[in-house]
């Protein structure tokens, strides 16, 4: 009975030596993120300060097979501390939000206090202007000792789209 036990325990210390420094398997690449850079100012037809209205985006998307509207803030972009921008004294704004999803198009939305949020209209998303690029994790390749090592293959990490100069108008 103790041999058994032995020559068991030595098949396994035995296995896993062997087969301990081998991967089975590589975790998959997270998709794409789509990061929207938005710069722009608000307009008040009716005069008034434009001071200090809070801006966010709102994103039409069709990939999950619904028509869906969404703001893009916690839950549905990545966190950040550009999901949302108060306006400076010009009725300036920066915005820089990243989701996991492409939208279709975009939107507006803007708060001010003691007023119900405004939405302005949808516009088309323009095509990126640069995709990022990293590597890929799963496929590291090292060498103690080699003298060459391939370089490692790159996957795109996220798409960045630049929206600039956009203005909204503000009914109040």
């Amino acid at each position: 009975m103790k041999g058994l036990l032995l020559s068991r325990g030595l098949a396994l210390s035995l296995t896993i030596l062997v087969l301990g420094p081998l991967t089975f398997g590589t975790s998959p690449v997270p998709p794409p993120y789509h990061e929207y850079v938005v710069m722009g100012a608000v307009s008040r037809p009716s005069g008034g300060s434009k001071e200090n209205f809070v801006v966010s985006l709102v994103g039409k998307f069709s990939t999950s097979g619904i028509d869906t509207s969404i703001e893009l803030l916690e839950g549905f972009a990545y966190p950040g501390t550009g999901l949302r921008a108060a306006t400076d004294t010009s009725g300036g704004f920066s915005l820089d939000v990243q989701s996991s999803l492409p939208a279709d198009s975009l939107a507006f939305k803007v708060s001010a206090v003691d007023q119900v949020p405004h939405m302005g209209d949808f516009f088309p998303v323009p095509a990126a202007v640069e995709t990022i690029l990293g590597d890929d994790p799963g496929t590291s390749s090292s060498c103690g000792g080699c003298n060459s090592v391939e370089p490692l293959p790159a996957t795109v990490r996220g798409y960045r789209y630049v929206i600039s100069q956009q203005t909204i108008v503000i009914p109040y």
